[in-house]
């Protein structure tokens, strides 16, 4: 199977699909069980364009191995792209119980909120994204969007900042 999952993977990195899940495919049969090789095959099923057969191939994935955080953040990105942005958070924060500073699930997880019409709920995994990742590619702009969509605080609201400081002198 081994054989496969490289000759797989470099055609559909070659961009022969057809090709690459024929391999895939052929080495799945020989190892139904592994989950990174479903993973393979649906993505190459969604470069193919068939979103519902890598969605069940991830689904099957991460039923096979719950702990596959790799699986679960697939799996919340397929979903997205169905369109099924609750769905999709569900996944991604799934993903995040398993490895919760992952930044593709933060910014997943973000992205699927704002999509869902839930900005209040895209501000913090996006600001853990920036705080942990500042250069992670669309994260500033998107979490600057979801604070300007959720508004400002409501009248008689504070904004408290807490400074840390290595001696009380600094402090005062």
């Amino acid at each position: 199977p081994a054989f496969d999952w490289e000759a797989g993977s470099l055609l559909h990195r070659a961009g022969d699909l057809a090709g690459a899940g024929s391999a895939l495919g052929a080495a799945l049969r020989l190892d139904p069980r592994n989950v990174r090789l479903r993973l393979a095959l649906s993505a190459v099923e969604r470069d193919a364009g068939d979103l519902p057969a890598a969605i069940a191939g991830v689904r099957e994935a991460v039923r096979l191995d719950p702990a596959f955080g790799d699986g679960w953040n697939a799996l919340g990105v397929l979903l997205s792209a169905q369109g099924a942005p609750g769905e999709a958070a569900q996944a991604f924060e799934r993903a995040l119980r398993l490895n919760p500073d992952d930044p593709d699930s933060l910014f997943g997880l973000g992205e699927a909120h704002m999509t869902a019409g839930r900005v209040g709920d895209a501000i913090a995994p996006l600001d853990k994204l920036v705080r942990r990742n500042p250069a992670f590619p669309g994260a500033e702009a998107l979490l600057q969007k979801a604070r300007a969509a959720a508004g400002p605080p409501p009248p008689g609201a504070l904004h408290l900042a807490l400074i840390r400081v290595a001696t009380r002198a600094e402090a005062e």
